[in-house]
């Protein structure tokens, strides 16, 4: 698993910075980072724990992962056919706050790790429905829908995010 790094100036008064590396052995010092952070690239690796234990050791302040999440919703829309176990070849790894928590807080410098889980839906290849809720009337009816179902059903969701708080010495 490839992480990308690229240096950007961001419009919101911060810089950041991408490069490419094994998710598994990144090529950092221990606390370079104030902040590292994965959407959806564990996922497809075989031992994401190691990749977990990385982010921590590069990590000066937190961790904030986000990935899919083992859940019922998940199984559902799997046998309906909206989502799918394997995405081209690759396997997709469903992860359980438990285990989230377990391998955050092998690193002892972890002083607190919060998950919440949430529902999301996007498909690799969008398709004709989102150029739709792409105008801007619709989407703001959209983005209200979703935020109503996951104040709802949003501990019951499909994706897990989980962050973890470094002690700051």
């Amino acid at each position: 698993m490839s992480l990308f790094f690229i240096r950007r100036k961001a419009k919101y008064g911060f810089e950041a910075t991408f490069e490419a590396g094994n998710a598994t052995e990144l090529p950092f010092a221990n606390s370079s980072f104030d902040v590292v952070s994965v959407h959806d690239g564990l996922h497809h690796i075989n031992e994401p724990w190691k990749a977990f234990e990385e982010m921590t050791r590069i990590a000066k302040k937190a961790v904030v992962i986000i990935e899919p999440a083992k859940s019922f919703l998940t199984r559902i829309s799997v046998c309906l056919g909206i989502s799918a176990d394997y995405e081209g070849d690759d396997f997709v790894y469903r992860f359980d706050e438990e285990e989230i928590k377990q391998w955050l807080s092998k690193d002892p410098t972890i002083k607190e790790i919060k998950t919440k889980r949430y529902i999301m839906y996007y498909p690799h290849k969008p398709g004709p429905v989102f150029s739709i809720l792409g105008l801007p009337f619709v989407f703001q009816l959209a983005k209200l829908f979703f935020y109503l179902v996951n104040i709802l059903f949003g501990s019951f969701g499909n994706k897990i995010q989980a962050i973890a708080i470094k002690r700051v010495d």
